[in-house]
Formats: C-alpha cells, sequence, structure tokens
C-alpha cells in the first residue's frame, strides 16, 4: 500500500474523463474510484485469460451462435458466464 508521501496520482486522458463521467451520470457508477477499478478488475480478468482459455472461449461462442441461428437461443447473463470462466480456470489451475 502506498503512504502519503508515495501516494499514487492518475491523470486520464480528455476521452477517458469524459467516459468516466458519463458513467457517473448515468447512475451506473458512484465515483470515478469505482469506474476506474471496474476497469482494472476486467483488465486483470483478461490477463489472467489464457491461450487454452481463449480457444474454449471461441469454441463456446460459436457454439452459442450456431444455437441461435437454428432457434435455441435465451438472454444472455454476462455475470453469469463470467462466473463459469472462473470457476473452470479456478478448476484447471488445482488439477
Amino acid at each position: 500500500m502506498l503512504d502519503e508521501v508515495n501516494r499514487m496520482e492518475f491523470k486520464p486522458t480528455e476521452d477517458s474523463e469524459q467516459f468516466i463521467e458519463s458513467k457517473i451520470h448515468s447512475g451506473q457508477y458512484k465515483s470515478a474510484d469505482g469506474v476506474v477499478n471496474a476497469a482494472l478488475s476486467l483488465l486483470r480478468d483478461q490477463e489472467e485469460l489464457s491461450g487454452s482459455d481463449l480457444d474454449e472461449l471461441r469454441s463456446e461462442i460459436n457454439k452459442g451462435l450456431e444455437q441461435s441461428r437454428a432457434g435455441q437461443s435465451m438472454p444472455l447473463d454476462m455475470g453469469s458466464i463470467r462466473a463459469e470462466i472462473r470457476r473452470r480456470r479456478d478448476q484447471r489451475k488445482t488439477a
């Protein structure tokens, strides 16, 4: 953790600042900290995906597209999808 002398500073680009403000004004986030922390969480998840994870994800996406074309689709729940990906990744780490 950084102390008061070594505080972390963050200066977003103008575009990023506008994006952060739009997320706050939309009510999706309560503060800039919330937006930045959510973005960092997604970045962490993205970096943790290995090549095999990406291959599996692509395969599942293709399977879903085929099911959708065949009229076998249902609404997406991204939270459940992310949780399932994490669960599978964690299973492989402990195996």
